[in-house]
Formats: C-alpha cells, structure tokens, sequence
C-alpha cells in the first residue's frame, strides 16, 4: 500500500511528525545531503532542552526547501523516497554494472521501461523517463557481453513483466545448472 504524496499544503502535520518522532531516527543521510546544498549548517547542532525546538524546527524549514529541489515521497511513517535525478541515475546505471560484471554466465536484465516502481509510472511523482532512460544509457554501455538487455514497454509491478522475469530466471538457471554438469 502507498501512503498518498505529500505536497507543500499539508506540510505542516508531516513537519510535526518530523519535529516529534521521525527525524530522531533518521540517520545522517538527509543532513549530508541537506549541508551539501548549503540548506543545513556545516556546525552540528547543540542539543539543549532550550536549542532542540529551534534547531529541529530550522532543519524543517530547511526540508522545505530541500522539496523544492527534489521530489519527495513519504511511503510510510519512517521512510521518505527521494527521486534521483538523471545524473544521479547515470550513476547507479555505471555502479550497478560495474556490479553485475561480476557475472561469467550468459545473464538477462530486464527494462521495465514504463517505471522502476509505482511513484514513477506516468501521473505519479517519480515519472521521469528521463532519469531513468540515462540509468540505462549508462547501464547498457558498461554491461559486459554476458548480458542481454530486455526492455518492456510496461512497469515493474505489470503481472506479464513479473511473469516473464521469473521464466526467464528460471530457464537461466536450468541452463547454467546443465553447463555446470
């Protein structure tokens, strides 16, 4: 289930749940982002009952601004999606190659071409095709020959694309367990 898109006119409860639960658990990956943008200051906050208010408060006004830059979605009380844009995508396309390089069999990776998840089928907050056509620019130029690149014109969460990438991981693995024989 998703948990509905938030935008700047209801911010104001999802800042309350930052200022009184969420933010405590969140780890130092939004901050670093946030003081990398210039939106947070380089010097950590003091703590004090007196500055806790203050410096949780300007950290949400900041995150405000910060959704001006990136798209956010929160998917549930504890987890905030963030859109990566195309250079960033460039990026994970290059990292996960160089990762599945790794792979001496013939191997397939299937492109669901119309979004990566849910939040970015076309109307929804992460549709950027894009970002994502550069993760398979870069995917496909630093693959090895080993793979074959599939792409379907559908989403991940398509019943015919889940089909066809479990046969096709299943025909894989037949053929490879009889090549290792």
């Amino acid at each position: 289930a998703r948990w509905s898109f938030r935008t700047p006119a209801n911010w104001l409860s999802y800042i309350d749940n930052l200022t009184n639960g969420q933010f405590q658990t969140e780890t130092s990956v939004v901050v670093n982002e946030l003081r990398a943008r210039g939106l947070y200051p380089a010097d950590p906050p003091t703590f004090g009952q007196d500055q806790l208010r203050f410096d949780i408060q300007r950290l949400c006004l900041n995150l405000l601004a910060f959704h001006k830059i990136r798209t956010l979605i929160p998917h549930s009380p504890q987890i905030t999606d963030v859109r990566l844009n195309g250079t960033e995508m460039a990026e994970v396309g290059r990292e996960v190659a160089r990762r599945l390089n790794h792979t001496k069999n013939e191997a397939v990776f299937m492109n669901p071409i119309g979004g990566y998840d849910s939040y970015a089928v076309e109307g929804m907050g992460f549709y950027d095709p894009e970002a994502d056509a550069a993760f398979m620019a870069e995917l496909k130029a630093n693959l090895t020959s080993t793979f074959r690149v599939i792409d379907r014109d559908t989403h991940i969460e398509d019943a015919a694309f889940a089909t066809e990438a479990s046969e096709l991981l299943i025909s894989l693995i037949e053929k490879n367990s009889r090549n290792m024989l």
